[in-house]
């Protein structure tokens, strides 16, 4: 008999894109490559949805390195305007282990 799981790995890649990857029970745990940049992921954390007391995710505030900012313009295309959304996503530099260790710390005794 199988049990049930959820979670996620939140995953920093080389250029420092920030995204989440649903995994469930039998899912692939492999890290594959940014969603954005298709550039190799090379940090993750592990969030497991089923524990009420769970404590891993990581709040990326402190980490921030850039904002993600969307802009709004027209472009012509075969003479008609379009309107156009550009996003450039925020980028966040790798928490050190002692840092996560200590996020899980204060997370826990909230």
């Amino acid at each position: 008999m199988w049990n049930s799981f959820e979670g996620y790995y939140q995953q920093w890649c080389r250029n420092g894109h920030v995204t989440n990857k649903d995994i469930g029970y039998r899912q692939d745990h492999t890290a594959g490559v940014c969603p954005i940049c298709a550039e190799s992921i090379v940090f993750r954390n592990f969030v497991e949805d089923d524990d009420p007391s769970n404590c891993d995710r990581v709040s990326l505030d402190q980490f921030k390195i850039t904002p993600e900012t969307t802009t709004k313009d027209f472009k012509c295309v075969d003479g008609v305007w379009e309107h156009i959304t550009r996003t450039v996503f925020g980028t966040y530099r790798i928490p050190t282990n002692e840092e996560i260790k200590v996020l899980r710390q204060n997370n826990q005794n909230k």
